[in-house]
């Protein structure tokens, strides 16, 4: 019988807290549902929090992708990409960078 799907909420742990802490600085998304996409960013927030970069948030994306959507166009290095799609990186750099803030006040 296979696993049910994890969802945020169903255990307390860091990694849920890490992935609540991000949906609302994220704020109204419609892709919330995509796991992969969501535990990357999650995983951003942990390792590289406050630091993070659009080009993380675009490495994060292609990996995810690169299963759902081999064949998409903006599976390329972040730097190759016209600057208008760069663009679109940076408010999930700012809703991790956000992410992490609020994680290391709560932790103080």
């Amino acid at each position: 019988m296979a696993t049910p799907r994890p969802t945020p909420d169903m255990t307390v742990t860091y990694i849920a807290e890490t992935r609540r802490s991000l949906l609302n600085a994220l704020g109204d998304i419609s892709w919330a549902d995509d796991f992969m996409l969501l535990d990357l960013y999650a995983l951003l927030v942990l390792v590289k929090g406050e630091e993070c970069t659009a080009g993380d948030i675009h490495d994060a994306w292609a990996v995810a992708r690169t299963w759902s959507r081999p064949g998409h166009p903006d599976i390329v290095p972040f730097e190759s990409l016209p600057e208008r799609i760069q663009e679109y990186d940076v408010r999930y750099r700012d809703a991790v960078r956000a992410a992490a803030h609020q994680l290391r006040e709560q932790t103080r």
